[in-house]
């Protein structure tokens, strides 16, 4: 990723703020909600090649049988990471609901359906308080809406497109985004984090989170 594209992504997430918040939250509330669905979506695309083989064992009869720590063990070998969800959602299916209500429901089971490490994070961003105001102002499906965006790319894989030469009128594949490597996300994250303190600054009593203390959250998930 080149810096004219990192700062196209950065923008982008940043001015999610302004595109879907404004208005609706407390601006210290800004970051508390855009950084939290920047990891999820990370993890979306990164367990999104195993989502099927995921689903298919959870629903075998040896699965049903392992004890839970088994359980655990086989299907993080299925995703590679120390992290996996079970739920029958992505962040893409959810998009495509279109009740608010049941979008609701559903995001609470696809928070639901992650492992232990990951509902940790999602503890510590009380995410499931900001998901709930989301849907109460009607801004959840705009938040789903950026995160899925076709224009970025938060995962480990760059995202390809098929295009017609224009000298041989043949059909070739070109990379239409890059791949955003851990440590590009982790930098990511920082920046935001300390643009949002920058530009969006609250004094909040018990606020000690600084952007290395987010950062070190989210290392035990490879992620960064």
């Amino acid at each position: 990723m080149n810096q004219a594209q990192y700062s196209r992504l950065f923008s982008f997430l940043f001015n999610i703020a302004n595109d879907v918040l404004v208005q609706a939250f407390e601006k210290g509330d800004y970051k508390k909600i855009i950084l939290p669905f920047i990891v999820l979506r990370r993890l979306d695309l990164l367990l999104e090649p195993t989502k099927e083989a995921v689903m298919k064992f959870c629903q075998t009869e040896e699965f049903q049988l392992m004890p839970e720590v088994s359980q655990e063990q086989q299907l993080c070998m299925l995703t590679r990471f120390p992290f996996y969800n079970t739920s029958a959602f992505t962040m893409k299916t959810l998009r495509a609901e279109i009740d608010s209500t049941r979008q609701r429901q559903n995001f609470e089971a696809y928070l639901d359906g992650f492992s232990l490490h990951v509902q940790d994070i999602i503890t510590k961003f009380d995410l499931r308080h900001f998901v709930e105001k989301l849907s109460s102002v009607g801004r959840l499906g705009d938040m789903i809406e950026k995160m899925t965006d076709e224009n970025i790319n938060l995962g480990n894989t760059p995202i390809l497109e098929a295009v017609t030469d224009e000298e041989t009128g043949e059909e070739i594949t070109r990379e239409k985004l890059p791949a955003l490597d851990n440590h590009t996300m982790g930098t990511l994250f920082e920046e935001l984090l300390r643009k949002f303190n920058e530009d969006f600054s609250v004094t909040e009593a018990g606020e000690h989170y600084t952007p290395r203390d987010y950062v070190n959250l989210l290392a035990d998930l490879a992620i960064l």
